[in-house]
């Protein structure tokens, strides 16, 4: 049926496309549409060659490409160049025209091109613009800086000299190839060795091998001809010169105008650079006031820029004078070591050698009838001393028990410290034996008298602190202390609230200074009690604080107590307590969000119930009050205190009654926290700040790298900071100056790091980084000290490692220049400590070690140079710089192996000590035994099993 259907379907359409054949062939075809064809255009120029801007290379061709084909002889017609080249003309194809100069382009010139309108297009038409440019030709490659400057003097030996091109010289992935392959544009005269690199593609530096000869002067030059990458030479050659510093004299030691300067001193001068030895040893000279020459050596240093004098002689027969001057002198006749150069002018400085030893002054001086009894006795002498002449030949009478000394350099002064009692008459006899190191005398004895004043007067009250509570079940009672008095009068005061508060609130150190009862509070009680003693005898005075001998009525009271003696010092103060009188005791702890209060009975010691609470700030605000419960506690809960160091208060009842009590948040000393080695905090800071240095000390100059960790904190949980993208850093100097502000970004791990250089001038001191997270803030401190270097080195070295207790050690020190030798001849001071060892060897499991049941024993001990001092020492280096003694290592004293630290110093002719240490085991046996119980809780009539383990040294 389908089929039937779909045959009628294609009939019709057979007979459709027939009969439109038929119409075709009785009409013709149908026409084709056509579009009217565009209007030709003027033509214009769409490229050129040199574009703007661009440096025409000298053999380079001008390349116009126009917007359509051109008429080519009307347009090489129309162009006309300006100053005029000779040229001929091309055409890649029908738009583009190129100009080829006959010969090349002027160098550093400019051109300027024009195509007139007479140009015209294929089809007739004039150019819709007028074409006119100008380029310019590659110019000249030129130096545009040197470094020294041409003329400059003064310039330092081993000084770079670099050149500075306008245009790129040597290509830019030349500049890591080998030398060789590249241009050497610089020469010297005199010939300099050295070697040159191009640091950039322009900039060529030069660095001499040995340096430039002092004192010459060079031509430096760049030779005509150089040609840069874009085919631009130097047109000229490059010529300039300059002048090499000549040595002179940086400083010397000692320094002009210095006094004090020992016998035996080396003369040190430190010159600009390396010197030739003979001529500058010949052009050194030191002579003395009376014109004669010092005799001596020479040493220099491995540069030869510093050479020392040492002046002939010895400790007990120096080279210098005593109290001379000198004046040392440097020709100008010495030379550097390279090269003819000499000083521009002779150098010279002066000093003064100590003088001869005398006592300048004393204090007390001899005669003084008042001396300030807690003072100590003071001798001032011309010169340095030999400390260990000094006390042998003082004598003190009254002879005292024992007397302590100290030696200063500052204004050459010995102290001497004893018991010095007042009202006594002192006789100081100082002996002329005193001498100083080369051993010279003060020559004839002297005696200083002088009598000691009585103590100053004074009364005080015998309390634990400025408030104290009292007991009202008792007689109120006070202790109170006096000396050289005769009498001691008393104030006794009712406070009030407002008064109380202002005396116990924030500004209590102000308040208290001014507070005057008189004018604030109500007079209870003035009164005066004689008191005798012995002249400068302290003594103790009970007083009963109510007239009748029984207890005040419950309150608040405010006692002065002060003598007529007291009142006549210039410094005078009376001694103020204020009490607390109550049946109650109030104890408080406050924190941030939560108050505790627990009040019990003074007499019973029974907890008090039902007791009506306010809790106050400190300006007086009720913040929240209540009653206590059965055990006598009440709590409050609050929102967070904004300041929990300022003081709140706690009181219940009125003044006079039984209920009465008062406590305060800051009741606690000697039961704080850090009283019992705790660290604690009542403010709940959200952010902990770690910061660290890369070192702790710096020199002004040096840059300083820092870096923080920050991590907020809840209830001793550590987490990265959630809402911190930043933190505010700033660097403080030693005189709280801000030197450095930044903003640093935090990490992914809640970290930030930067780095400040100091300033050349920066002073010295302490300096703190502070870094600033929400106004809450951490930081780390470090030095900046100019720290010198020291001249020599000192080795210490122990003969073993470990011994066993008794044995004998050799102990070496040896001291020697950076520079080479030994230090000779120099003083030594050893010193032996010990501390406690804990033998911890690498065995499994636990084991005790220790035959002491002290809880710390296990605790490392193990600083080098602490511990308490078993023997002391001194000596002589040899020739070879080297002192060897021997220390003892007997320990039996001692519950624990020791560790024995020996530390040394040497003392050098310049005053210089340096210092270093080393450190042996001692120990107490052969081998060590270990405990261990199987287990550590037992029952009573239960065997117990115990591990016994023994080891050696090494723990095996």
């Amino acid at each position: 049926m389908r089929s039937r259907r779909m045959s009628s379907v294609m009939i019709v359409v057979g007979l459709i496309a027939g009969l439109l054949s038929s119409c075709s062939s009785l009409f013709g075809p149908p026409p084709t549409p056509t579009r009217p064809p565009l209007p030709a255009t003027n033509p214009l120029l769409l490229e050129r060659s040199p574009s703007r801007g661009e440096e025409a290379q000298l053999d380079a061709d001008i390349t116009l490409v126009f917007d359509q084909p051109m008429d080519q002889p009307a347009t090489e017609a129309a162009f006309s160049l300006e100053p005029s080249m000779e040229g001929t003309f091309s055409w890649a194809d029908s738009t583009t025209l190129q100009f080829t100069p006959s010969s090349s382009w002027d160098r550093a010139a400019r051109y300027s091109v024009k195509i007139d309108a007479s140009a015209k297009s294929a089809l007739g038409l004039e150019l819709r613009d007028e074409i006119s440019f100008s380029f310019a030709t590659v110019g000249y490659l030129e130096v545009s800086q040197v470094i020294p400057e041409p003329d400059s003097v003064e310039i330092e030996p081993d000084a770079a000299v670099t050149v500075m091109f306008n245009r790129p010289v040597v290509p830019l992935q030349l500049v890591s190839a080998p030398v060789s392959d590249m241009p050497d544009p610089l020469s010297f005269q005199p010939p300099v060795e050295g070697t040159g690199e191009w640091v950039n593609t322009s900039i060529y530096v030069f660095r001499p091998e040995t340096g430039f000869v002092p004192g010459r002067t060079y031509e430096a030059s760049v030779p005509a001809g150089l040609e840069d990458t874009t085919g631009g030479v130097l047109e000229d050659s490059f010529v300039w010169s300059f002048a090499v510093q000549p040595p002179y004299v940086v400083w010397t030691e000692p320094n002009d105008g210095d006094d004090l300067i020992p016998l035996t001193q080396p003369i040190t001068v430190t010159f600009s650079q390396p010197m030739e030895h003979s001529s500058t040893e010949a052009a050194f000279s030191l002579r003395d006031s009376g014109g004669d020459l010092a005799s001596g050596s020479f040493i220099w240093s491995d540069d030869s820029t510093v050479v020392t004098f040492f002046p002939s002689g010895s400790v007990d027969s120096p080279g210098l004078k005593l109290g001379t001057s000198y004046r040392g002198y440097i020709g100008d006749s010495a030379r550097a070591a390279t090269g003819e150069a000499s000083l521009a002018e002779g150098y010279y400085w002066d000093f003064v050698t100590v003088p001869y030893p005398r006592v300048i002054e004393t204090d007390p001086v001899n005669g003084e009838s008042y001396a300030d009894p807690e003072t100590s006795f003071r001798i001032y002498f011309s010169a340095p001393m030999d400390v260990s002449t000094l006390m042998p030949n003082v004598t003190i009478l009254p002879e005292p028990t024992q007397v302590y000394t100290y030696w200063s350099e500052y204004r050459q002064r010995l102290t001497i410290s004893w018991d010095v009692e007042p009202s006594t008459s002192y006789e100081v006899l100082l002996g002329g034996g005193m001498a100083d190191p080369y051993g010279n005398t003060i020559g004839e004895d002297s005696i200083v008298r002088f009598t000691t004043d009585q103590l100053y007067p004074l009364t005080y009250l015998a309390v634990p602190g400025d408030i104290g509570t009292y007991s009202a079940y008792t007689d109120t009672r006070v202790y109170l202390a006096h000396r050289n008095v005769s009498q001691v009068d008393l104030g006794l005061y009712s406070l009030d609230w407002e008064v109380f508060l202002n005396l116990t609130g924030p500004d209590r150190w102000s308040v208290w200074d001014a507070f005057l009862p008189s004018r604030s509070a109500e007079l209870v009680r003035e009164w005066s009690i004689p008191v005798q003693a012995e002249l400068n005898d302290s003594r103790y005075l009970l007083v009963e604080l109510a007239e009748d001998g029984t207890s005040l009525a419950p309150g608040l009271y405010f006692l002065e107590v002060s003598a007529p003696e007291v009142r006549e010092s210039e410094w005078w103060m009376p001694s103020r307590h204020i009490l607390v009188v109550s049946k109650i005791h109030l104890t408080l702890k406050l924190s941030q969000q939560q108050a505790l209060v627990w009040a019990t009975d003074l007499a019973s010691g029974n907890p008090v119930a039902g007791l009506g609470l306010t809790l106050m700030e400190s300006e007086g605000e009720v913040l929240k009050g209540g009653s206590t419960d059965a055990d006598g506690v009440f709590t409050a809960e609050f929102d967070p205190l904004e300041d929990v160091w300022s003081p709140y208060t706690v009181f219940s009842g009125q003044f006079g009654s039984d209920d009465f009590a008062v406590a305060i948040s800051d009741w606690y000393d000697g039961i704080g926290p850090w009283d019992f080695g705790l660290s604690s905090s009542l403010m709940q800071d959200p952010y902990w700040f770690y910061v660290y240095t890369d070192r702790p000390i710096y020199r002004p100059g040096q840059p300083v790298y820092f870096r923080g960790v920050i991590r907020t904190e809840y209830d001793a949980r550590y987490t990265l900071p959630q809402d911190v993208r930043a933190a505010s850093v700033t660097v403080y100097d030693d005189q709280g100056q801000e030197i450095f502000t930044d903003e640093l970004l935090l990490s992914d791990f809640g970290t930030i790091d930067g780095e400040f250089t100091l300033d050349d001038e920066a002073g010295l001191g302490y300096y703190y980084i502070e870094v600033n997270v929400d106004d809450h803030t951490g930081g780390v401190g470090f030095q900046v000290a100019e720290y010198r270097r020291p001249e020599f080195q000192v080795e210490v070295t122990a003969e073993q490692d470990e011994v066993l207790a008794g044995e004998m050690v050799d102990v070496v020190v040896e001291a020697s220049y950076f520079f080479g030798g030994a230090v000779a001849d120099a003083d030594v001071i050893w010193t032996l400590l010990t501390q406690d060892y804990s033998f911890r060897p690498d065995v499994p499991g636990w084991w005790d070690w220790s035959d002491t049941s002290r809880w710390d024993w296990w605790q490392p001990q193990e600083v080098p140079g602490w511990g308490r001092v078993v023997a002391d020492g001194e000596g002589t280096t040899d020739s070879e710089g080297r002192f060897i003694f021997t220390v003892p290592t007997d320990i039996a004293d001692a519950i624990f192996s020791q560790r024995l630290t020996i530390e040394a110093t040497v003392i050098d002719v310049n005053d210089q000590s340096v210092s270093n240490r080393t450190s042996l085991l001692a120990h107490k046996g052969l081998y060590y035994i270990g405990l261990r119980p199987e287990r550590y809780v037992a029952r009573v009539g239960e065997e117990q099993v115990v591990n016994v383990r023994t080891v050696d040294w090494e723990g095996n």
